[in-house]
């Protein structure tokens, strides 16, 4: 990061291309400087962050699906600061017109069916996921630390087991090493405590991140709920 003074714009305007599969590094660099104004009360960070913003916005704009991760990210913020970074961008060339970041997030291109059933012959959940064709969700283990796990949460309960199926690899472009996901209708089995055994109400969420070949979507919690 260079830094003169109250100046911190960059000496040559990165290349950006969105974040695709991996955060951009222009997107990555507004989320550091948000949170070192958070942080150090330094109004310079904020500004550098919003400085950086207005430069992509007309990106944004046009293709937001090409920004899940910084969007995802903005999501996050406060609303009244999520509101001002909004309003920024609405005042440039090319105005995201909401006053929330808006991307399709993935539960779009996903459903999910709950279900009791036995597990192991103890009580038990199973969980159906349809992912949509041409996509795929990041696997349990998921293979980098930037990419959003499929992970089931329960509201309450800790669960005996919860088994994930195994995943598969595929090869795209950008990552030669390999991408442990999960496509097509994967079955999640939950084995619950046996005190379980006589129903009551449940409620658990899904965590999923989908992608396909060009980009990854904002990750989605998709809730469930078992009655009793």
């Amino acid at each position: 990061m260079i830094e003169t003074g109250q100046d911190l714009t960059l000496p040559i305007a990165p290349r950006t291309l969105g974040d695709i599969h991996r955060p951009a590094g222009i997107s990555a660099a507004i989320v550091l400087l948000l949170r070192l104004g958070e942080l150090t009360h330094k109004a310079r960070y904020t500004q550098a962050a919003r400085a950086a913003l207005e430069h992509i916005s007309s990106q944004i704009a046009a293709n937001p699906l090409h920004w899940g991760y910084l969007l995802a990210r903005l999501n996050a913020l406060p609303k009244a600061q999520r509101i001002r970074l909004a309003s920024l961008v609405r005042q440039s060339r090319t105005a995201i017109a909401s006053q929330t970041f808006q991307v399709t997030n993935s539960a779009a291109v996903a459903r999910l069916e709950a279900v009791r059933a036995p597990v192991g012959g103890k009580p038990g959940i199973v969980l159906y996921l349809h992912i949509a064709t041409g996509y795929h969700v990041n696997a349990h283990t998921a293979t980098f630390a930037y990419l959003i796990p499929t992970v089931v949460h329960l509201e309450g309960i800790t669960p005996t087991r919860i088994e994930y199926p195994k995943a598969h690899l595929i090869e795209p472009a950008f990552a030669r090493e390999g991408l442990r996901v999960y496509t097509g209708d994967v079955i999640i089995r939950i084995t619950l405590p046996t005190e379980l055994s006589v129903p009551h109400p449940i409620h658990g969420s899904l965590r999923i991140q989908a992608c396909n070949d060009r980009i990854c979507l904002a990750p989605a919690l998709i809730p469930f709920t078992l009655g009793g």
